[in-house]
C-alpha cells in the first residue's frame, strides 16, 4: 500500500510540469530506454495538446469566438481526461509489448492529427469568412467611390454647362454695354454741338442762316460780304476745276506707297509754296451719282458739315451767305479749336459739277476784303482748298465696276508748319469721317 502510495505520489501525469521538446531530445540521449522515451512521448502528447491550444487560441477570430473552445476549456477537458484514466490505461497497467507501444503510439498520434486537422478546418472557414468579410467591405468601399465619382462628374458637367451659359451672357452684355457706349457718346456730341450757342437763326433782311455752336464773338460778325454776280461764280469755278485739272495731270508728285484704309496718298509743293495733296480710294459696289448726293447733303447741312471737319471739342461757326442755284452757293466759317487762342475765319464758294469720268464737288476760299479788315487779334483768316472727284470705275472688259473717289486740295502756305499740318491732319480724318458717314460705318465710334 506504501508503494502504491507513494507511486501515485510520484505520478508523473500529475505534478510534473510538461517537458519541453529540448529537455525530452536531451533525456532520450541521455537514457535512451524505452520507458523515458515512452514517458517522453506522452509529455510530448501533453506538450503538443497544449501547442495545439495555444494555436487554436492565437488564431481564433472575434466572429468565431463564440463558437470556438478557448484555452481554459480545452486544457480543463484534458486534464479531466488525464486524471480519469483507468489504472489498464496507465503505465503499471500497460502492455510493455512493441506492439502494444506502436498502437498506443498510433492512437496518440492520430488523435493528434484529428486535433489539428480540426483546428486547421476552423481557421479556413474563419479565413473564408473574413475574406467574406473582407470583398463585402471592399464592395462597399467601391461602389461608394465610384458614386462620389459620378456625383462628382455629374456636377463637373453642369458647373462646365453653367459657366458657358454664363460666358455667353458675358459676351452679349459687353455689346450691349458697347453699343449703349456708343449711343451715349453720340448722343452727348449731339447736345454739345445743339446746346445754348447751338441755333440757326435769321440775323439780317436778307435771312442768312447761322449755327454757333460757342465760337469767341467779334465785330467780324458784323461785317457783309459783298455779293458776287453769277458771272464772277462761275468764273471761280472755271479757274477751279483748270487747277484741279493741272495738279491731276502733273507727274510731279511723291508718295509715301503706304495705305491707311485702302486710302493711297499723294503731295507736292507748287511753285507758290503751297501744298497739294490727294487721297484716292475704289469703292467696287457704290454709284459716283450716290455718293455725289450723299456728300452735297452733308456739305449743305450746318450740323453735318461741322460733324464731318471737326470732332465735337471744335466749336464752329457757320452762315450762308448767299446762294446763287443749288449747285453753288457762299458760306462763311468761323472754327476755334481747343486750346488755342486762336480762331480760324474763312469764307468759301461751295459748288457741285458733272465732269466727263463723274463728278466734283469743291470747297475753296475766295477773298472777303470785307471781313479781313474787320478781323480781331484773336482771328486768322485762313485760304483752304479742297475738292473731290466722284469717277466712275470699270474694269478691264469695260464694265461698270464702282466708284472711284479722290479727294485733294492745297494749303496755301506750307511755310506755316503749326497751322498746315493741324489742317492736314484734320483733312486725313475729315476722309475717314466721309467714309464713315456716306459709304458704311467704319469704326464703332464716331471720329
Amino acid at each position: 500500500m506504501a508503494s502504491l502510495q507513494d507511486a501515485r505520489d510520484h505520478d508523473p501525469l500529475e505534478t510534473p510540469p510538461p517537458l519541453s521538446p529540448t529537455m525530452q531530445r536531451a533525456l532520450l540521449e541521455m537514457f535512451g530506454d524505452d520507458q523515458v522515451s515512452e514517458e517522453s512521448q506522452e509529455v510530448e502528447t501533453v506538450s503538443v495538446r497544449q501547442q495545439d491550444a495555444r494555436q487554436v487560441v492565437q488564431w481564433v477570430s472575434p466572429a468565431s469566438a463564440a463558437v470556438s473552445p478557448t484555452l481554459d476549456a480545452m486544457t480543463a477537458d484534458w486534464q479531466e481526461e488525464l486524471t480519469t484514466m483507468s489504472p489498464s490505461e496507465t503505465k503499471g497497467g500497460l502492455d510493455d509489448s512493441p506492439e502494444a507501444k506502436r498502437a498506443r503510439r498510433s492512437a496518440i498520434e492520430k488523435k493528434s492529427r484529428q486535433r489539428r486537422q480540426s483546428v486547421l478546418r476552423r481557421m479556413r472557414q474563419e479565413m473564408k469568412q473574413l475574406e467574406e468579410v473582407y470583398e463585402a467591405v471592399a464592395t462597399r468601399q467601391q461602389a461608394t467611390a465610384g458614386d462620389g465619382v459620378m456625383r462628382s462628374r455629374r456636377k463637373y458637367s453642369q458647373l462646365s454647362l453653367a459657366t458657358q451659359a454664363l460666358e455667353e451672357d458675358r459676351r452679349k452684355l459687353l455689346k450691349l454695354l458697347e453699343s449703349h457706349e456708343v449711343f451715349q457718346r453720340t448722343a452727348d456730341a449731339m447736345a454739345i454741338r445743339s446746346v445754348g450757342a447751338g441755333r440757326i437763326a435769321a440775323e439780317s433782311q436778307d435771312d442768312e442762316l447761322i449755327w454757333d455752336t460757342g465760337v469767341p464773338p467779334s465785330s467780324s460778325f458784323a461785317a457783309r460780304v459783298r455779293l458776287r454776280t453769277s458771272a464772277e461764280c462761275y468764273a471761280l469755278v472755271r479757274e477751279t476745276y483748270e487747277t484741279m485739272k493741272h495738279f491731276e495731270e502733273s507727274g510731279h508728285f511723291v508718295s509715301t506707297g503706304a495705305q491707311f484704309m485702302g486710302w493711297t496718298d499723294k503731295r507736292t509743293i507748287d511753285a507758290n509754296q503751297a501744298l497739294q495733296y490727294k487721297f484716292t480710294k475704289t469703292f467696287p459696289h457704290e454709284s459716283a451719282e450716290k455718293l455725289l448726293l450723299q456728300t452735297w447733303d452733308v456739305f449743305t447741312h450746318a450740323d453735318s458739315m461741322a460733324h464731318l471737319s471737326f470732332s465735337a471739342s471744335v466749336t464752329t461757326r457757320w452762315q450762308v451767305v448767299q446762294t446763287l442755284s443749288d449747285d453753288l452757293y457762299i458760306a462763311r466759317r468761323d472754327h476755334k479749336v481747343p486750346n488755342s487762342p486762336m480762331t480760324f475765319v474763312m469764307v468759301n464758294m461751295i459748288f457741285r459739277l458733272q465732269t466727263p469720268t463723274g463728278y466734283t464737288l469743291c470747297m475753296r476760299t475766295i477773298p472777303a476784303p470785307e471781313i479781313t479788315e474787320a478781323l480781331e487779334p484773336h482771328e486768322f483768316y485762313y485760304d483752304v482748298f479742297h475738292w473731290t472727284h466722284f469717277n466712275d470705275a470699270f474694269d478691264e472688259d469695260g464694265r461698270p465696276a464702282g466708284c472711284e473717289i479722290s479727294t485733294g486740295g492745297h494749303i496755301a502756305d506750307a511755310k506755316q508748319l503749326i497751322v498746315s499740318k493741324y489742317w492736314l491732319f484734320e483733312l486725313v480724318i475729315s476722309v475717314l469721317r466721309w467714309e464713315h458717314m456716306c459709304v458704311a460705318p467704319l469704326f464703332l465710334k464716331s471720329l
